[in-house]
């Protein structure tokens, strides 16, 4: 069975259109974020969903959402953002998967607050910039991740990920403890596949495009 796909959209810098196009196609959901809906529908894209206390997204807009079918998810819990609490409503409607655009660059406060939203939750979350992903690893899960020989990726646990193995890179690991720090930065790929498991705890992948 193939994992259902959600895509959330904030409103921080989207990488350029390629890899948006491709987000959007993968997709089996797409919501947006308050004023992401202006961003989505100003470049052609239909979203299933809005959520947010609407203080951002322009009237005109809401109404057109609306007109194509789409539903309106009015949240205005002050004590999550409208982030964390699309997360929560897409791992409420059982997706297993989660891309994230416009997540990471601009306000960097915010930055920080998506990331750590994103650990807090058992969901697989990417990240997606110009020159880089950002997925929030699941333990017990086996990856098997494609990649060229010679691109440079880093492992960060957040604040520990216990018996890591990591395959198919200059640097393997097996059955490894890595604690928060710097000791994962810059690992080198050296096959097709750089495959990577661990048993407890949080691990983000940085991989190049």
């Amino acid at each position: 069975m193939s994992e259902q796909r959600c895509l959330i959209l904030l409103s921080g810098e989207w990488p350029h259109e390629a890899v948006v196009g491709r987000c959007f196609d993968a997709a089996d959901y797409v919501i947006a974020c308050d004023g992401a809906l202006n961003q989505a529908m100003e470049k052609g894209y239909v979203c299933d969903a809005v959520l947010g206390d609407m203080d951002s997204v322009e009237e005109k807009v809401l109404v057109q959402h609306q007109r194509k079918g789409g539903n309106v998810i009015y949240a205005e819990d002050q004590d999550a953002t409208d982030f964390g609490k699309a997360l929560q409503h897409c791992i409420t409607q059982g997706f297993d998967h989660i891309d994230v655009l416009g997540g990471l660059g601009g306000d960097e406060q915010h930055m920080w607050g998506n990331l750590f939203a994103a650990v807090a939750v058992s969901c697989d979350v990417i990240f997606h910039t110009d020159e880089s992903t950002y997925h929030l690893l699941l333990p017990n899960k086996k990856y098997s991740i494609e990649a060229k020989d010679g691109d440079v990726f880093s492992l960060f646990a957040i604040p520990e990920c216990t018996k890591l193995n990591v395959n198919g890179c200059m640097h393997s690991l097996k059955d490894e403890t890595l604690s928060l720090g710097s000791r994962g930065v810059h690992n080198v790929v050296v096959n097709a596949t750089v495959e990577i498991k661990f048993e407890s705890g949080n691990l983000v992948l940085i991989m190049p495009r």
